[in-house]
């Protein structure tokens, strides 16, 4: 429903300007659950970040066709990321001394 009306303001409303179906609303979610660390990763907001990606890619290229935007991935803004390495600034972790 979220992508649907992300797509609504997109278009401006036009339904004459919708740049991508229906079906590709399900196809960019499948798609989203097959990416690595998706499960545990993915946020609403990475999802809905990419998805205007590719909907802004759609409207300056109309040449292009979203199945192979999808194949090839180039709208996703940021690969899985990796946790934060920990400053050694201080000597000791904050949290591995905790005293009541």
């Amino acid at each position: 429903m979220l992508l649907n009306n992300i797509r609504r303001v997109h278009a401006a409303g036009d339904a004459a300007r919708v740049l991508l179906p229906d079906e590709g609303i399900v196809a960019y979610l499948r798609d989203c659950n097959e990416r690595m660390g998706a499960a545990y990763f993915q946020t609403p907001r990475d999802t809905v970040k990419d998805f205007v990606n590719l909907l802004n890619i759609l409207e300056q290229d109309r040449s292009v066709d979203w199945r192979s935007l999808l194949q090839k991935k180039i709208f996703v803004s940021s690969p899985v990321p990796t946790p934060p390495e920990s400053s050694p600034s201080s000597g000791h972790d904050d949290l591995t001394e905790f005293k009541l």
